[in-house]
């Protein structure tokens, strides 16, 4: 608690990552050192949404392997064979944790979660544009190839009335907890 309430108060990160809104800062064009504090406004964070929807594509942590099969498929036109819902339980995937044991933000206490929801309140609602975003593309990629992709996931399927535009960034980012990787 008294780590938080240090950067709660102070714009020191002891040289390390300021926790506030991490990821939004990281999408900021001309943002000279994502990792330090900086304040922001609703107006920096939709330039972040903009840039997010400039992806290719997008992963989500719950469902790390349907990201790896949307980045094959944006980058090679193919989906590989172990990719549907049937042929994941055969394929395992090294994905890097990073020795952080499993966590929620529910096993912490009120107060603590009242500090963490100050920190992420612009991450959040990226995040839940890059889960949006996640879900719609491969909702596409489900329609177009007739198999099932996120019925193994837990996240839900959006209505399929939305056809995403093909654009291409090459900034790369891994710095949120929840957002993979983007490129």
């Amino acid at each position: 608690m008294k780590w938080l309430q240090h950067m709660n108060n102070s714009h020191d990160a002891f040289g390390c990552y300021h926790p506030y809104n991490m990821q939004v800062r990281s999408l900021i064009p001309n943002c000279i050192n994502s990792h330090a504090y900086l304040t922001l406004e609703e107006s920096s964070s939709s330039i972040a949404y903009e840039h997010l929807h400039e992806f290719l594509a997008v992963g989500i942590t719950e469902d790390y392997i349907g990201g790896l099969c949307l980045i094959e498929y944006r980058w090679t036109g193919r989906l590989p064979t172990w990719c549907p819902c049937d042929k994941r339980a055969n394929h395992s995937v090294y994905h890097e944790v990073h020795h952080v044991p499993p966590h929620n933000i529910e096993h912490f206490s009120p107060e603590i979660q009242s500090f963490l929801q100050k920190f992420v309140e612009y991450d959040q609602k990226l995040y839940d544009a890059a889960v949006r975003k996640y879900q719609i593309e491969m909702t596409f990629l489900e329609m177009r190839l007739g198999v099932q992709l996120l019925q193994c996931a837990s996240l839900k399927k959006p209505p399929p009335s939305y056809s995403p535009p093909d654009r291409k960034s090459t900034r790369l980012n891994s710095s949120h907890a929840n957002i993979s990787y983007a490129v």
